[in-house]
């Protein structure tokens, strides 16, 4: 039972990681959707960069081997400044306004722009 449970949480985790969210998030999206549904439009998450950037982010790895070095240790300093997070609005590469405005997590809440 604890096994089955561990690897349940992991999946979740895993599934977090590449959708982009947090357990809030989740939350707070599946609401945006319905919303938008409501209006006729589509809700998109705007932290969602895709599965393998999503994964990329969220352990710090880039480069050639990333798919291997995602879990070994790293001296290297980390990119970014873990409160401004690159969205597909906008990129960042390590601090904020060096390409485009970054959004800072605090505002991960606020409506995005509408899609039309």
């Amino acid at each position: 039972a604890v096994s089955v449970s561990l690897f349940l949480l992991f999946c979740w985790h895993v599934y977090l990681i590449l959708s982009g969210q947090t357990t809030i998030d989740v939350y707070q999206n599946r609401e945006r959707a319905y919303e938008a549904r409501k209006r006729g439009q589509k809700f998109v998450n705007a932290f969602n960069l895709g599965p393998k950037r999503n994964w990329q982010e969220a352990f710090d790895v880039h480069g050639r081997w990333w798919w291997l070095t995602w879990m070994l240790p790293s001296n290297a300093p980390k990119r970014g400044n873990g409160v401004v997070l690159p969205t597909i609005y906008h990129e960042h590469e390590g601090s904020p306004g060096e390409a485009g405005e970054a959004v800072p997590l605090g505002v991960r809440s606020v409506e995005m722009p509408e899609m039309k």
